[in-house]
């Protein structure tokens, strides 16, 4: 009887890790905050740490890009429309702020050809409704962009950083990636 016991906690305690990483990876995969959140707590409670190790430093590595990314958005639903005006009054921007704008309209899946001259993107940043800017922002979902345009907007970004954005347009710097 006392081998039996002990099998069937061992047994019991395998599936809860089982059960742990399953939730774990499922959550990464589904890309959900919350999900991801509790995912990770449960392994840590389970003690389960270091068994998923490599699965914990993933979730945890994708659950800080998401956060940023959901703050990124409050900060562009945040804009004023005063804001996205001074974007669209420049009749020249500075090349700093035509990166960004390019990356973003690129990121929403726009085609390069759509976005070469600036008064293209001012028009998309005037559109309203479905089509708006903001609107289009938060309803962005960054598992459906193409792995070839996230290296693009990589490179167009390249060197930049938040404050150097933010030095020329407090706009632009609300739509840097």
């Amino acid at each position: 009887v006392e081998g039996i016991e002990d099998i069937t906690k061992q047994s019991e305690e395998l599936l809860d890790l089982l059960y742990a990483g399953l939730n774990l990876e499922n959550a990464v995969r589904d890309r959900h905050i919350e999900n991801i959140e509790a995912a990770i707590t449960k392994v840590k409670k389970g003690g389960y740490e270091k068994v998923l190790a490599t699965k914990v430093h993933e979730a945890e590595t994708l659950l800080v890009k998401l956060k940023r990314l959901e703050f990124l958005k409050r900060q562009v639903m945040e804009l004023k429309q005063q804001t996205i005006a001074e974007l669209k009054s420049y009749q020249q921007p500075p090349p700093i702020v035509k990166f960004v704008m390019t990356a973003t309209f690129l990121i929403l899946g726009h085609n390069g050809k759509d976005i070469q001259k600036w008064n293209q993107m001012v028009v998309l940043m005037g559109k309203t409704g479905k089509e708006a800017l903001k609107r289009r922002v938060q309803q962005f979902e960054p598992d459906t962009m193409p792995w070839n345009v996230a290296t693009s907007c990589q490179e167009i970004l390249a060197g930049m950083d938040t404050a150097s954005v933010a030095d020329v347009s407090a706009g632009a710097a609300a739509f840097y990636v």
